[in-house]
């Protein structure tokens, strides 16, 4: 703290004009972001500590949201000058923490929507930190892993992840997602099996926050060329021959370009 003169004035709490106001502090700090100025929850206190051995304030906070901030120091009420120069605190976000990093798109299900046999799934992959801010740089691995599974309680099937469990009929491994350099990697892939799928998103050998995730790709539409015809053993088969008056039969199994059982489309 100093005077008018510049003189070193301690604790500055001697004030030539009087008592302050009730309830004034000495000093308070307050930082105030950009985004939200009016807002007193979204401001985050300064704690200010004089030391008397070094005749200072020493001012400490922590911020837990990005953004550009304010530095408000007060001395009675009144805001002490800055630095020349001063344009704002800016928070930046901390290193990434994999349980809070977040995907979102068509290739992780979102929304539980399906989507067709062959048509590309797409995810964004956003980098976070432990406070769930979205990191600003590239840089951190992720890898994508989906394996069709089965519901353990056939007939009740749900859209929790937990109830399901890799069958080993369809897996794919995508390329490594694209580091898209501001804190989001992208990655897309093709199913052709119709299934449902757990999508695994890992950073290293941790998954990222809702992790696995359900996809479900359901049959595109159906093609004449690979479907077929046929008799079941234990009936009288209509497709080469059948006898006047004699109900013959056969089956139509309908199937998508993928070879995909399309029934009812």
């Amino acid at each position: 703290m100093r005077d008018a003169a510049g003189n070193a004035a301690g604790t500055g709490a001697y004030r030539a004009s009087g008592p302050p106001a009730a309830g004034v502090p000495i000093v308070e700090g307050n930082l105030v972001p950009d985004s939200d100025p009016d807002n007193p929850e979204k401001r985050v206190r300064v704690d200010l500590v004089y030391s008397e051995e070094e005749g200072l304030y020493r001012g400490a906070y922590v911020v837990t949201s990005t953004g550009r901030y304010d530095l408000e120091i007060l001395l009675y009420g009144d805001r002490v000058s800055m630095p020349e120069g001063y344009l704002g605190t800016y928070i930046r976000p901390g290193d990434a923490s994999t349980g809070n990093c977040t995907a979102e798109g068509s290739g992780v299900g979102t929304g539980g929507l399906a989507i067709s046999a062959g048509q590309t799934a797409r995810a964004v992959i956003t980098a976070r930190d432990v406070y769930g801010n979205k990191l600003a740089g590239g840089g951190s691995i992720f890898g994508v892993l989906a394996r069709s599974a089965k519901y353990d309680n056939e007939g009740n099937e749900d859209n929790n992840p937990a109830n399901l469990a890799p069958d080993g009929v369809a897996f794919i491994a995508p390329d490594e997602p694209e580091d898209m350099g501001d804190g989001t990697y992208v990655v897309q892939y093709a199913p052709t099996r119709a299934a449902t799928y757990l999508v695994e998103v890992m950073r290293g050998a941790s998954p990222i926050a809702g992790s696995p995730f359900l996809l479900r790709v359901t049959p595109t539409a159906t093609s004449a060329e690979r479907s077929f015809l046929f008799c079941k053993g234990d009936q009288f088969c209509g497709l080469k021959s059948a006898v006047a008056g004699t109900r013959a039969t056969f089956y139509i199994s309908a199937r998508d370009k993928y070879d995909n059982p399309a029934t009812g489309r």
